[in-house]
């Protein structure tokens, strides 16, 4: 029997208020630890959840005619003594002895018994799913259903958790804006929120802050170690919480999902992707389509025909829906030296004026369609297996190969949306960072990562000017 799921993304408690986002982490923390404490044998795994549904219910029963630590005591044991579908050295208990103990009341020790019922229910469709994608990786999906009090149907719980740094994170929030305002609605950006373990601060989803105490932020840090390993980036000091997207990864999309799609539909998807590089190349983003190295020996920047980054690229679009594929733009960190180092932010910006100067679209679109093909080349060769070969795995990307090799089509839509995006450049950007509307994002900026404001604003300026920097 198939169970009705609410969909939780557009009240997702981890874009919300503080206290929900501590509930929902210690929920992580506790069926993160729950799934690496049974066994991995559904069979064997299932008499585990039994066996802890029933001291549960036994516990709750008791707590009616029993005094409260009375019941404590006997969960912690009952909880210890559970063999049967538990992994050697692994112990139940461990995992609610500390919230047991600190229950001072029947009241809340019944908030324990609670979550360890619910619990016992949510793991059996718990997963959390690591992806390396991308340069500010690794990135974790969490994905599970949770019985709730408000809605008579269980609630599905999705959402994407990764160690980041202030880059990234104020990147993200300047992509969104671009986003938001841009006359061209180019692509969406997830909604974001982070945990700031440093600054001891949680920013919701609508950029609002709160400050958390500090054995809050310790014990965030220690539960959220455990479930997602410390970055090895040493700059990579919060935590982002981001909504989970109903879409795949361009390169999953390319495989699957993109030959289902109509001649208009992928007319759109390449002049999103257009103008998406286009904004890339302004702001300093080379993690994606559009790829610039810094020469040490001429001081100057250059074109990279190098492989794309399709994974930071997401598009949502199902058959038969009768809408045009959505572009989310996921992975939006800027390259740090475009950001603090002025011999490269110099010479990037002579690179953005002279190409501004003496457009070399063409160039630009064989640039994307080289690295789009060498992306997919590159996934089908590393996904190749003992039972599936090269050419089976280059096979799936068929249809998008035949798309890019056609000049009169895809290379003519993926012009369109850069000169488009170029166009906007000249006609709308300076004038929108000048206004009242830019606002909120430059002051967002000075006060969170003054310098990506000066970055971005020098770069900016260049569109105005003509003749000599």
């Amino acid at each position: 029997m198939q169970l009705n799921i609410i969909d939780s993304r557009n009240f997702d408690p981890i874009l919300g208020p503080t206290h929900k986002v501590l509930q929902t982490t210690n929920t992580l923390y506790r069926l993160s630890q729950l799934n690496e404490s049974l066994a991995n044998m559904k069979t064997m795994r299932s008499k585990g959840l039994k066996a802890i549904q029933d001291i549960g219910e036994k516990a709750k029963e008791e707590l009616l005619y029993t005094d409260a630590e009375v019941v404590k005591v006997n969960m912690k044991t009952a909880l210890s003594e559970i063999t049967t579908g538990v992994r050697e050295n692994k112990n139940i208990s461990k995992i609610y002895a500390s919230q047991i103990e600190a229950a001072s009341s029947a009241n809340e020790l019944t908030k324990c018994i609670r979550h360890l019922l619910k619990d016992s229910v949510s793991l059996t469709t718990f997963n959390l799913e690591k992806s390396d994608k991308g340069q500010n990786g690794p990135t974790y999906i969490v994905s599970y259903t949770r019985a709730s009090k408000k809605y008579s149907k269980p609630i599905h719980r999705e959402y994407v958790i990764k160690w980041s740094n202030v880059n990234e994170f104020c990147s993200w929030r300047l992509y969104d804006a671009f986003s938001q305002n841009s006359p061209l609605q180019s692509f969406i950006v997830p909604k974001v929120a982070a945990l700031f373990f440093e600054e001891k601060l949680h920013e919701m989803g609508d950029q609002t802050r709160s400050i958390l105490e500090e054995k809050t932020v310790i014990d965030l840090k220690q539960s959220l170690i455990s479930v997602v390993n410390k970055s090895k980036n040493p700059n990579d000091t919060l935590i982002m919480l981001i909504e989970k997207i109903s879409g795949s990864n361009l390169i999953d999309f390319a495989r699957v999902k993109y030959r289902l799609l109509n001649s208009e539909e992928k007319q759109h998807l390449f002049e999103k992707m257009g103008q998406l590089a286009m904004l890339d190349f302004l702001l300093g983003n080379t993690d994606r389509l559009i790829q610039t190295s810094y020469n040490m020996a001429t001081k100057q920047y250059q074109w990279e025909n190098q492989t794309a980054n399709l994974g930071n690229l997401m598009v949502d679009w199902f058959p038969n829906e009768g809408k045009m594929p959505y572009l989310y733009a996921i992975d939006n960190g800027i390259k740090p030296p475009l950001i603090t180092d002025e011999e490269e932010k110099n010479a990037y910006k002579l690179f953005i004026h002279n190409y501004f100067e003496d457009s070399k679209m063409g160039f630009l679109t064989d640039l994307l369609v080289d690295s789009m093909k060498k992306s997919c080349f590159d996934h089908a060769e590393l996904s190749t297996t003992l039972t599936i070969t090269l050419a089976q795995r280059l096979q799936e990307f068929e249809p998008l190969f035949n798309d890019l090799k056609d000049s009169d089509f895809s290379k003519r839509s993926l012009a369109k949306g850069l000169n488009e995006m170029s166009t906007a450049f000249k006609e709308w950007l300076p004038s929108f960072w000048g206004s009242d509307q830019a606002l909120k994002i430059k002051n967002y900026l000075k006060e969170n990562y003054s310098t990506l404001l000066d970055a971005v604003s020098e770069r900016i300026e260049i569109l105005t000017q003509r003749g000599e920097l």
